[in-house]
Protein backbone atom coordinates (compact mmCIF):
# COMPACT_ATOMS: atom_id res chain seq x y z
CA UNK A 1 0.00 0.00 0.00
CA UNK A 2 1.20 3.50 -0.60
CA UNK A 3 2.75 5.22 2.24
CA UNK A 4 1.57 8.53 1.75
CA UNK A 5 -2.35 6.97 1.38
CA UNK A 6 -2.92 7.54 4.79
CA UNK A 7 -2.10 11.10 5.24
CA UNK A 8 -4.13 11.69 1.61
CA UNK A 9 -7.07 10.28 2.76
CA UNK A 10 -6.58 12.33 6.09
CA UNK A 11 -6.49 15.73 3.87
CA UNK A 12 -9.19 14.99 2.19
CA UNK A 13 -11.24 14.52 5.24
CA UNK A 14 -9.55 17.77 6.56
CA UNK A 15 -10.42 19.75 3.78
CA UNK A 16 -14.08 18.83 3.62
CA UNK A 17 -14.92 19.77 7.62
CA UNK A 18 -12.98 23.16 6.66
CA UNK A 19 -15.14 24.25 3.64
CA UNK A 20 -17.86 22.80 5.89
CA UNK A 21 -17.49 24.72 9.24
CA UNK A 22 -16.72 27.73 6.60
CA UNK A 23 -19.75 27.41 4.68
CA UNK A 24 -21.54 26.39 8.45
CA UNK A 25 -20.73 29.88 9.48
CA UNK A 26 -22.41 32.04 6.67
CA UNK A 27 -25.69 29.71 7.82
CA UNK A 28 -26.18 30.74 11.53
CA UNK A 29 -27.24 33.38 13.32
CA UNK A 30 -25.45 32.96 16.82
CA UNK A 31 -22.02 34.93 16.59
CA UNK A 32 -20.42 32.51 19.39
CA UNK A 33 -21.28 29.54 16.97
CA UNK A 34 -19.68 31.51 14.13
CA UNK A 35 -16.34 32.28 16.28
CA UNK A 36 -16.42 28.10 17.07
CA UNK A 37 -16.74 27.02 13.68
CA UNK A 38 -13.83 29.22 12.12
CA UNK A 39 -11.86 28.57 14.92
CA UNK A 40 -12.74 24.78 13.97
CA UNK A 41 -11.87 25.85 10.13
CA UNK A 42 -8.08 27.15 11.01
CA UNK A 43 -7.61 24.24 12.97
CA UNK A 44 -8.46 22.10 9.75
CA UNK A 45 -6.59 24.15 7.77
CA UNK A 46 -3.04 23.43 9.49
CA UNK A 47 -3.81 20.17 9.83
CA UNK A 48 -4.33 20.04 6.10
CA UNK A 49 -1.23 22.67 5.64
CA UNK A 50 1.11 20.20 7.99
CA UNK A 51 0.05 17.02 6.20
CA UNK A 52 0.69 18.70 2.90
CA UNK A 53 3.84 19.77 3.61
CA UNK A 54 4.89 16.33 4.00
CA UNK A 55 3.18 14.93 1.78
CA UNK A 56 5.25 17.21 -0.82
CA UNK A 57 8.61 16.58 0.93
CA UNK A 58 7.92 12.45 0.46
CA UNK A 59 7.15 13.61 -3.65
CA UNK A 60 3.87 13.03 -3.58
CA UNK A 61 0.89 15.91 -4.86
CA UNK A 62 -1.86 16.35 -1.71
CA UNK A 63 -5.08 16.44 -2.21
CA UNK A 64 -7.00 19.70 -3.72
CA UNK A 65 -10.12 18.42 -2.67
CA UNK A 66 -12.44 16.99 -0.17
CA UNK A 67 -14.39 13.80 -0.70
CA UNK A 68 -17.55 12.68 -1.87
CA UNK A 69 -18.96 11.78 1.14
CA UNK A 70 -18.05 15.17 2.92
CA UNK A 71 -20.07 16.96 -0.15
CA UNK A 72 -22.86 14.89 0.27
CA UNK A 73 -22.98 15.56 3.73
CA UNK A 74 -22.83 19.58 3.12
CA UNK A 75 -25.45 19.58 0.69
CA UNK A 76 -27.64 17.81 3.25
CA UNK A 77 -27.12 19.98 5.69
CA UNK A 78 -27.80 23.05 4.12
CA UNK A 79 -30.86 21.70 2.43
CA UNK A 80 -32.26 20.39 5.66
CA UNK A 81 -31.45 23.45 7.62
CA UNK A 82 -33.56 25.53 4.93
CA UNK A 83 -36.46 23.25 6.23
CA UNK A 84 -35.46 23.26 9.95
CA UNK A 85 -36.42 25.29 12.82
CA UNK A 86 -33.12 24.33 14.91
CA UNK A 87 -30.35 25.13 12.21
CA UNK A 88 -27.59 25.29 14.77
CA UNK A 89 -28.31 22.11 16.54
CA UNK A 90 -28.64 20.52 12.64
CA UNK A 91 -25.11 22.28 11.61
CA UNK A 92 -23.28 21.23 14.99
CA UNK A 93 -25.01 17.75 14.59
CA UNK A 94 -23.04 17.35 11.15
CA UNK A 95 -20.17 18.73 12.17
CA UNK A 96 -19.61 16.76 14.83
CA UNK A 97 -19.90 13.43 12.52
CA UNK A 98 -17.53 15.26 10.42
CA UNK A 99 -15.15 15.02 13.31
CA UNK A 100 -15.56 11.34 14.53
CA UNK A 101 -14.88 10.93 10.45
CA UNK A 102 -11.68 12.58 10.83
CA UNK A 103 -10.63 11.31 14.10
CA UNK A 104 -11.60 7.68 13.26
CA UNK A 105 -9.21 8.17 10.00
CA UNK A 106 -6.49 9.68 12.37
CA UNK A 107 -6.45 7.06 15.07
CA UNK A 108 -6.47 4.08 12.26
CA UNK A 109 -3.52 5.92 10.36
CA UNK A 110 -1.78 6.25 13.68
CA UNK A 111 -2.28 2.36 14.73
CA UNK A 112 -1.36 1.31 10.77
CA UNK A 113 0.81 3.10 8.85
CA UNK A 114 4.24 1.51 8.63
CA UNK A 115 5.90 4.90 8.15
CA UNK A 116 7.78 5.98 11.65
CA UNK A 117 8.08 9.82 9.70
CA UNK A 118 4.20 9.69 8.55
CA UNK A 119 3.02 8.68 11.82
CA UNK A 120 4.76 10.96 13.97
CA UNK A 121 3.91 13.75 11.88
CA UNK A 122 0.06 12.35 12.81
CA UNK A 123 0.67 12.38 16.58
CA UNK A 124 1.96 15.92 16.82
CA UNK A 125 -1.42 16.64 15.54
CA UNK A 126 -3.60 14.26 17.67
CA UNK A 127 -3.87 16.48 20.24
CA UNK A 128 -5.65 19.18 18.15
CA UNK A 129 -7.82 16.46 16.66
CA UNK A 130 -9.37 14.72 19.87
CA UNK A 131 -10.01 18.64 21.25
CA UNK A 132 -11.82 19.61 18.24
CA UNK A 133 -13.67 16.53 18.57
CA UNK A 134 -13.84 16.59 21.90
CA UNK A 135 -15.49 20.56 21.58
CA UNK A 136 -17.98 19.65 18.77
CA UNK A 137 -18.96 16.21 20.58
CA UNK A 138 -19.68 19.16 23.97
CA UNK A 139 -21.23 21.59 21.71
CA UNK A 140 -23.46 19.08 20.41
CA UNK A 141 -24.65 17.65 23.44
CA UNK A 142 -25.28 21.37 24.99
CA UNK A 143 -27.77 22.48 22.14
CA UNK A 144 -29.65 19.03 22.29
CA UNK A 145 -30.65 20.13 26.11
Amino acid sequence: MNRNHYLKDIVEIARDGAQFYDDAQQHVQDAGLRTTFAQMASAKRELIAGLSARLRAEGAEPPRNGTIAGAIRKTYTDVAAKLSKHEARLYVGQLEETEDRLIAEVRKAIADCEDAGARSVLEAYWPKVKASHEQMRKLKHSLAA
